[in-house]
């Protein structure tokens, strides 16, 4: 049993490690899941008190599971829709062997420990991509923009979900651990923001916005937001950087924007057509010719995308929220967020620390996400990533409120 578990949690770090490589994550997340179950199938005692610990959050998400299934057997694209909700779940296995397997404070503060040092190495790569123009192995930035290992713009698109364990670990962790926190924290957002990618930036100032809303730390997110704000600011001296952010200021001057608003009529036709069940994960790309076909292309004032996807199929409607609605239909995306009110009542309600954390899942699934997709493979990762590290978190804070009790009785 010690030895399983030891192994999960050396995976895990490797899980991190590895991250940014490539698809590596995602062969070690299917090893995690398969330990995962015979860990559960030999310590039957352990899952009782694991499933009562966590009963409803464990059957919110076995009901959204069982949901994925049978939509499986009832849409068109049955095989896909499988594949890529078979995906889906193998990412639920791995948020809850995170949350069986890091049940201390030692092992938590070494995951994030890791965390910094993987961020650290995407930091030094992505400055000299910056300042020389190619990472360390002479591979040119995408299209100006950096990518740190990848042939995608993916540096802040991929990065934001470690936020929520950087702001919340700045409040977690005491002395020297406090400050490394906060230079990571500022490394970071500055990361981030040289990447040049105009939609992470949106979601993830959005969700900080909401945070320090709610949040009795709101006067420090403001002073986070402040330092958000000023690099942006220092950003637009440079003339790459500010052709990249002047579609914030003014959306409809981007010729990329705009291409935006066919991808978006594409999936109100799907939606309209598909309104209980969608047509699955990850299937708008199969259906986007049918239904491009179905729109308007007249009204567009900016036709320079018209020809593009008439010649190519588009992978995703560049909406989250769109995103849900097409894929899991309107049954899937309530029982979502379903799913999400009993992800807020687990980790985040009556729980600062957690709602600081939950800063890196919310930045995946905002409705001012516009850069990905929630349902595509690599995306899911991601969100599940973020949904492990508010748990994590979460239990972090637990554990220490409960070691700060235990010898205050003593």
């Amino acid at each position: 049993m010690i030895k399983v578990e030891k192994l999960i949690e050396n995976l895990f770090y490797l899980l991190i490690l590895f991250y940014f490589v490539g698809k590596i994550f995602k062969p070690i997340s299917f090893l995690i899941d398969i330990l995962f179950i015979y860990q559960l199938v030999i310590n039957k005692e352990l899952i009782l008190i694991f499933y009562y610990k966590y009963k409803k959050l464990i059957q919110a998400f076995s009901i959204f599971v069982i949901y994925l299934l049978f939509q499986s057997v009832f849409l068109e694209l049955k095989y896909l829709t499988f594949k890529s909700s078979s995906e889906t779940i193998m990412y639920i296995f791995l948020f809850f062997a995170a949350l069986f397997n890091f049940n201390n404070i030692e092992k938590i503060k070494k995951l994030i420990y890791i965390s910094y040092f993987v961020l650290s190495c995407l930091a030094i790569d992505s400055f000299y991509q910056y300042f020389i123009g190619v990472d360390f192995f002479g591979k040119e930035m995408w299209g100006g923009r950096l990518t740190a290992w990848s042939d995608r713009p993916n540096v802040s698109l991929m990065m934001g979900q470690f936020f929520g364990l950087l702001i919340a670990s700045i409040f977690l962790l005491k002395n020297k651990e406090k400050k490394i926190a906060i230079f990571m924290f500022l490394i970071s957002l500055i990361l981030f923001m040289i990447s040049g990618n105009r939609s992470p930036i949106l979601a993830l100032f959005s969700v900080l916005i909401f945070i320090s809303i709610l949040s009795s730390y709101r006067k420090y997110i403001l002073i986070m937001m402040g330092s958000f704000m000023l690099i942006f600011i220092f950003l637009f001296f440079n003339s790459k950087l500010s052709s990249d952010y002047s579609s914030l200021l003014n959306p409809t001057t981007s010729k990329s924007t705009n291409g935006r608003y066919e991808l978006f009529d594409v999936g109100f036709e799907i939606i309209k057509d598909n309104p209980i069940l969608g047509i699955g994960s990850h299937n708008y790309k199969h259906k986007f010719r049918e239904y491009f076909n179905k729109i308007d292309i007249q009204k567009y004032k900016d036709k320079s995308f018209i020809e593009i996807y008439y010649k190519s199929n588009v992978s995703h409607v560049h909406s989250v929220f769109l995103d849900m609605l097409i894929s899991y239909g309107t049954l899937g995306f309530l029982i979502f967020i379903w799913l999400l009110y009993i992800i807020y009542g687990t980790f985040i309600k009556n729980n600062d620390i957690g709602l600081l954390a939950s800063v890196g899942f919310l930045y995946c699934i905002t409705p001012l996400q516009f850069g990905r997709s929630f349902t595509m493979g690599d995306w899911q990762f991601i969100t599940y990533l973020g949904l492990i590290f508010l748990s994590l978190v979460s239990q972090y804070n637990y554990l220490e409120i409960r070691s700060k009790n235990n010898e205050k009785s003593v």
